[in-house]
């Protein structure tokens, strides 16, 4: 008689191996204007606890007339104000975007976020063709300056 110790094998018989995903762990967004022209904000493109690698896209514009180049600011974190999110590396400007009026550009940024903690950025320009491509890399570092940040918040 041998005796050993007991497998479980699940309720309807043998179990299956189970598949380890990473999920992402803070929302990576782009800065964006409001309509008042003076807050910032947090645009979120993928969202926090996504499996990664994970993608997101979505469209943005211009906030002034004839504006031939944006700037592309990276953050990552749930607050929807772009001055509580942390900053990914530094801003990347894209030019020539044709000139037009105020909010009649269309720019789909893609984010791709992969198992290496890199962040690739692909803005493309659509009646233009024009695009930018970058990538950033989140380190721990960014997630314990933010980590700090939420920390030191307050719940009431």
């Amino acid at each position: 008689d041998a005796v050993g110790i007991p497998t479980v094998l699940g309720r309807f018989g043998e179990s299956k191996p189970k598949k380890i995903t990473t999920k992402v762990s803070h929302s990576l967004g782009i800065k964006t204007i409001g309509i008042d022209g003076k807050t910032s904000y947090n645009t979120k493109v993928i969202y926090k606890d996504a499996d990664r690698p994970a993608v997101g896209q979505g469209y943005f514009t211009t906030s002034v007339d004839f504006q031939s180049m944006i700037k592309i600011e990276l953050l990552q974190g749930e607050s929807e104000l772009a001055e509580y999110a942390q900053q990914l590396g530094e801003p990347v400007i894209m030019t020539g975007i044709p000139p037009k009026p105020a909010h009649q550009a269309k720019i789909k940024i893609t984010l791709k976020y992969d198992e290496e903690d890199l962040v690739h950025v692909e803005a493309i320009e659509e009646d233009s063709g024009e695009n930018l491509s970058f990538t950033g890399q989140i380190t721990s570092k960014d997630t314990e300056k933010e980590k700090k940040h939420v920390d030191q918040l307050e719940v009431r």
